[in-house]
């Protein structure tokens, strides 16, 4: 909604002009608000609708394929939250936000568009960084048959996933809303100027990979 409204008050000015000339958005603002009321990935069906790609039982997957095939985008945008208390690797940072060029099959190829993908997924990192140093990390890769980010982007359509996870220090939910602004903001300017042509899957490909499990607030040891 943030980017929403930047882009209609701020539409004459020239850097904002040129990501409206060259592309049309197609924004969903919630798929699942069942799932964000109650804060778990299930809607009321109890049904979690990133594993309903295929079989499409949920009216939020089927509206989700529907939009994918009428307009057949040449990128998208999947943002998640994650858990708040997994870590960048073994640093032991906490992973404000995960990064992750979905793959379209299981041997994860690369084609033009998760070529594209990465280098989005390289921009969002460099820009980040220098808010929540080392603080990026690259999301699970693993191949899920069912998922919906896989499967769009099996169907054309390449998905750059960006979770939001632990709160860098002293910050809260409006510092990660803040970094996810920045990152599409960045991204829609990069593409719109050469298609990110500047940029390559170099840093994406050497973040650290998530790792759960690493982090506790309180440990209790010998007990």
């Amino acid at each position: 909604l943030d980017l929403i409204d930047y882009l209609a008050r701020e539409s004459a000015r020239p850097e904002v002009a040129k990501i409206l000339a060259a592309f049309t958005l197609r924004i969903i603002p919630m798929l699942n608000p069942d799932g964000a009321a109650l804060y778990e990935r299930r809607n009321l069906q109890g049904i979690d609708i990133n594993r309903d790609a295929l079989m499409l039982t949920t009216p939020e997957g089927i509206l989700l394929k529907s939009i994918r095939d009428r307009f057949s985008p040449i990128l998208g945008f999947n943002l998640h939250d994650q858990g708040r208390r997994i870590t960048v690797g073994e640093t032991g940072v906490l992973s404000s936000i995960s990064l992750l060029a979905v793959a379209g099959d299981e041997k994860g190829t690369i084609t033009p568009g998760r070529l594209r993908a990465k280098r989005v997924a390289s921009r969002i990192a460099r820009v980040l960084t220098p808010s929540i140093p080392g603080g990026v990390a690259r999301y699970d890769e693993d191949w899920n048959p069912r998922a919906f980010g896989d499967n769009v982007t099996a169907w054309g359509s390449p998905v750059v996933l960006i979770e939001s996870g632990g709160f860098p220090k002293g910050a809260a939910f409006r510092d990660l809303t803040r970094l996810n602004f920045i990152a599409l903001v960045s991204t829609l300017d990069g593409l719109a100027r050469n298609d990110l042509a500047d940029e390559t899957p170099d840093l994406y490909d050497a973040l650290l990979r998530n790792k759960a499990d690493a982090y506790a607030d309180v440990a209790l040891v010998g007990a």
